[in-house]
């Protein structure tokens, strides 16, 4: 590795083990997207309820790291993929907002389980069920992001 990379990424590394970021600003302090800040769009989990289509979105580590009031969590997001021998995999994603809402989806389909492969627990997740009685149905869609300016989980 060329040596100007090394002697950038060995202050980098030392600040984080040291907790604090690059603006000299504690742990968990720097900008996160999907922070409950007042813009409707930022909120941690959001649960949008449409005539025909309940969208969910959240950031795992936005909702990992404010989430506990005490001994209870209050809101979550995320998705697991379960397989079976014969058989094949099936994603499903789950969301409970703060104020609890809960809403949940499962798929079959190989490029929804693809989705959710690429899930770390950094992502910010976005999944699309249609309006159903026990906000319990299929998805319809699934998108994962894993980009930088959503908070990392906590410690």
């Amino acid at each position: 590795m060329d040596r100007r990379i090394w002697l950038l990424m060995i202050p980098l590394a030392l600040l984080s083990l040291a907790g604090g970021t690059a603006a000299g600003k504690g742990p968990g302090s720097g900008t996160k997207h999907g922070e409950d800040d007042g813009q409707p769009d930022n909120a941690d989990i959001v649960v949008e309820r449409g005539t025909t289509q309940t969208t969910v979105h959240g950031a795992l580590g936005t909702a990992r790291s404010e989430s506990a009031s005490g001994f209870a969590v209050e809101k979550w997001i995320g998705c697991w993929i379960d397989a079976a021998s014969p058989g094949g995999a099936m994603v499903t994603c789950q969301a409970h907002s703060a104020d609890g809402d809960e809403v949940q989806c499962s798929s079959i389909e190989p490029q929804m389980v693809e989705a959710a492969y690429s899930m770390n627990g950094d992502s910010k997740v976005t999944f699309i069920i249609d309006n159903v009685a026990n906000d319990s149905g299929t998805c319809r869609h699934i998108k994962v992001e894993n980009v930088s300016f959503y908070n990392v989980k906590s410690l």
